[in-house]
């Protein structure tokens, strides 16, 4: 039972009747939210996962690889078999290019444009696709155990 400040569930282990209880009024949300586009920097976010920026500010951001490798630490994280599942984004810089493209610390990149990112070399090749021709991008993620894309509108 949902009423307007309380979900009433049962349990299933012990069959009693359990509740929260908000006190505030909050509103909850389930699935993304929508939000106010808003200007970070360069990049303007339309959504919790839709976001816009120019060709040419991406040129201009991508374009020092070793200052962009140094904004951000991912690690492997891996899978049965010693398999590569996704890169975990562990710390991510105040004011990065990666935090303005919506990515959180703890985020496990597993794709770009739907092809899965399972070694170094394919992360080199996300770094390419950000700098490529491409009027869309679309990065996949884990984010707190749910997958997720960002989505990336690029302008002229």
């Amino acid at each position: 039972v949902i009423e307007r400040a309380k979900i009433i569930f049962r349990n299933n282990a012990t069959q009693r009747l359990e509740y929260l209880e908000m006190k505030d009024e909050s509103r909850i949300n389930f699935g993304a939210s929508a939000v106010k586009p808003k200007q970070n920097g360069e990049v303007v976010q339309k959504s919790e996962t839709e976001f816009e920026l120019k060709k040419s500010d991406i040129d201009r951001l991508t374009s020092n690889l070793p200052e962009l490798l140094q904004q951000a630490r991912a690690v492997p994280r891996m899978g049965p078999g010693g398999t590569i599942e996704c890169f975990s984004l562990a710390d991510i810089a105040a004011g990065s290019i990666y935090e303005r493209l919506g990515l959180k610390r703890g985020d496990c990149i597993k794709s770009v444009n739907g092809e899965k990112i399972d070694s170094p070399a394919k992360a080199m090749e996300m770094y390419n696709a950000l700098r490529g021709g491409s009027n869309s991008i679309g990065i996949g993620i884990d984010r707190a155990g749910r997958d997720e894309n960002l989505n990336f509108s690029i302008t002229q």
